[in-house]
């Protein structure tokens, strides 16, 4: 019995001794440093930590969580992305991150990712940065963030501040309370700003405490179901709005299901802010066709650059979105590369000659001689007989089995393969 009880204790000693002997190694583990943040978090955000060894590498991971699935759905990408680094030893990987002060409605989380050999030295570090528009539930690119040729004033502002850097070093982007921030390559710390007040008319973030040209809640389009295999064409209307014409042709597109586009000119655009505003609320495409319909071929690049981008502001500050598609007028190509300013060129492949003929008989010949599948049908929206050959002609292609879409759609399911 004695003897029993003897090994009893032995046995228990040598469990106690080793339990201990695994703890102490534990405790001292050469990673324990890298178990704890870096950064300082705020109590309201719940952090998650985990951390894993294989022969590679020791990894130890920080990072948010928050109540919008599409933003944990991005930081759990980030947290679980596996990093490469070319070396022989073993190194430690470390993702740790910081909640950077935006307005209300946005999170901007900077994750700093390093790299530390086993003498607990920094080899790398970079940082990945997302931004999420709470509203939106949606994270943001800096095309979201910024609008017009926002990569020519980002050029501007890297030659200012930082000459050694080109747009090719641009990585990552934050946004701040005052500014936006644009980072430099994913391991460096340097960045450009671009500080909301002075930069408004090239902002996009829609929120009454940052300056931008919109200020009002965003208009909710209405949409149109489009058959991809169904034949199709794409209505445009060039030199409106006008106060009568165009909410008529609206009312007789919306009538056979239907939409279609406006190249408008500037001045019209000032003339009729509520016109433009309703196209765009009913689902019909708004687009460009310059300031003063100036020939393009025949102006300097200040002069076409003025022409183009000051149409650009005045629709986007009645309907907080930039037109997609620029018509120039007499179809004549500007000096300018418009792809710079994020707009692309769009011109017709039947010509209706509705200002010349004001005949809405003859209108309407010239449109059934050569449609089809994929016509773009040039008209204008300044004229009664436009609208007069359009109430005849559309429940006739309607009768044919065409659907009547934006050129936006028509290049998307036409042109775009």
């Amino acid at each position: 019995m004695k003897n029993k009880r003897k090994t009893l204790y032995l046995i228990c000693f040598a469990i106690f001794t080793s339990s201990y002997l695994v703890y102490n190694i534990m405790a001292n583990s050469p990673y324990d440093m890298f178990d704890k943040s870096i950064f300082k978090h705020e109590e309201k955000i719940k952090t998650k930590h985990f951390s894993k060894e294989d022969d590679k590498k020791y990894s130890s991971i920080f990072y948010p969580i928050f109540k919008y699935p599409t933003l944990n759905k991005a930081i759990e990408q980030v947290s679980k992305k596996e990093v490469s680094y070319r070396t022989k030893d073993k190194y430690i990987y470390l993702i740790d991150y910081q909640i950077i002060n935006t307005p209300k409605g946005f999170i901007s989380i900077k994750f700093h990712q390093f790299i530390f050999n086993q003498n607990h030295e920094k080899l790398v570090e970079q940082i990945q940065i997302l931004n999420y528009d709470v509203n939106a539930d949606k994270i943001l690119s800096l095309h979201d963030v910024l609008r017009k040729d926002y990569m020519n004033i980002i050029n501007l502002r890297i030659l200012e501040d930082h000459k050694n850097y080109t747009l090719s070093d641009i990585s990552d982007f934050s946004i701040h309370e005052e500014e936006i921030r644009i980072y430099f390559q994913h391991e460096k710390k340097k960045y450009i700003t671009l500080p909301y007040q002075k930069y408004y008319s090239y902002i996009r973030l829609k929120h009454k405490k940052i300056p931008s040209l919109y200020q009002k809640q965003q208009i909710k389009k209405i949409t149109t179901n489009i058959d991809p295999n169904k034949p199709m064409i794409a209505f445009t209307f060039d030199d409106g709005p006008s106060k009568e014409y165009t909410k008529q042709i609206m009312d007789i597109f919306n009538k056979a299901n239907g939409k279609a586009t406006f190249f408008m000119l500037g001045t019209q655009v000032k003339k009729y802010p509520e016109v433009v505003s309703t196209i765009y609320q009913q689902g019909f495409e708004v687009a460009s066709h310059t300031l003063n319909h100036k020939n393009l071929a025949f102006l300097n690049k200040k002069e076409t650059y003025t022409e183009i981008m000051k149409t650009q502001d005045l629709i986007y500050q009645i309907t907080g979105e930039d037109p997609l598609l620029l018509r120039p007028p007499y179809g004549s190509l500007p000096n300018i590369d418009v792809a710079s300013l994020n707009l692309h060129i769009a011109l017709w492949n039947i010509d209706t000659l509705d200002w010349k003929s004001k005949d809405p008989n003859l209108i309407q010949q010239n449109i059934l001689n050569d449609v089809k599948d994929g016509s773009i049908i040039l008209m204008h929206d300044i004229y009664k007989t436009s609208v007069q050959s359009i109430e005849k002609i559309v429940p006739i292609l309607k009768q044919q089995g065409y659907q009547f879409v934006t050129m936006s759609d028509m290049i998307q399911y036409r042109y775009n393969k």
